[in-house]
C-alpha cells in the first residue's frame, strides 16, 4: 500500500505544493509523507523523480 502512494504520484504528481524553504521551492522539490518517512521529489515533463527518502524524525532541513 505505501509503495502505491509513491506510484500514485504519476497520476497526480502536483497535488503536493513545493516546499516552503527558498532553495527547495525554486527547484520545485515536493514532499510526500509515507509512514515515518518523507519522499522528496520533483515533477518533470513526463516523469516524477524521487530525490531522497528520509526518516521523518531526523533533521530533514540539515539533510536536504
Amino acid at each position: 500500500m505505501k509503495h502505491y502512494q509513491i506510484e500514485s504520484q504519476e497520476i497526480l504528481p502536483e497535488r503536493w505544493s513545493p516546499l516552503a524553504s527558498r532553495p527547495e521551492r525554486e527547484q520545485g522539490i515536493r514532499q510526500l509523507l509515507v509512514d515515518n518517512y518523507s519522499a522528496f521529489y520533483v515533477v518533470g515533463d513526463s516523469k516524477v523523480t524521487i530525490l531522497r527518502m528520509l526518516y521523518s524524525a531526523s533533521d530533514i532541513a540539515a539533510r536536504l
